[in-house]
């Protein structure tokens, strides 16, 4: 194993959670919450923005990108916790590597639409579709988390058992 992964697995994260066998159960649930939270918003906005959902202005589903902050955020503190608990077992796992592949196309993806598009996009008219500029985004967004969803249930099938 990697030296950074040795010292993640015996920094204070890592001891945490040899030392507390239950707290794996815990963390993957908060896990499962912050995807609910992630996905479902982000599910109505890019679904908003790809032309569906059209009683609902976009402006009001970009209302939702709170929640998807909250959500991204969850998840990366659980997974960083789920990580600590045996990092051997995920870093030999090829599904672990396309997930956060897929995790970082989503997050750039996400962090573009924010800092660029998101001013804009909010001032469409409910009976209008965006344009490109937000659909390619949400199209991005949809089937990059969509297979981090799938990835992230294949983590197991694709584990290296003993972690290494």
């Amino acid at each position: 194993m990697h030296p950074i992964f040795a010292a993640i697995e015996a920094g204070p994260l890592g001891q945490f959670m040899d030392n507390n066998p239950d707290m794996f159960a815990v963390f993957e649930t908060v896990h499962f919450l912050g995807l609910s939270l992630l996905v479902g918003s982000l599910l109505v906005m890019d679904l908003r923005a790809l032309g569906y959902i059209k009683r609902v202005s976009y402006a009001a589903t970009l209302k939702l990108t709170p929640v998807a902050v909250v959500g991204l955020g969850t998840q990366m503190m659980s997974g960083a916790m789920l990580f600590s608990n045996n990092p051997a077992l995920y870093t030999t796992n090829t599904a672990f590597w396309w997930k956060v592949v897929f995790v970082f196309i989503a997050s750039v993806n996400a962090g573009w639409f924010v800092l660029v598009e998101h001013h804009r996009a909010g001032t469409h008219p409910t009976d209008v579709a965006p344009g490109l500029s937000v659909k390619i985004p949400a199209a991005i967004s949809l089937v990059s988390w969509a297979i981090v969803i799938v990835l992230g249930r294949l983590l197991p099938s694709f584990a290296t058992i003993g972690g290494g």
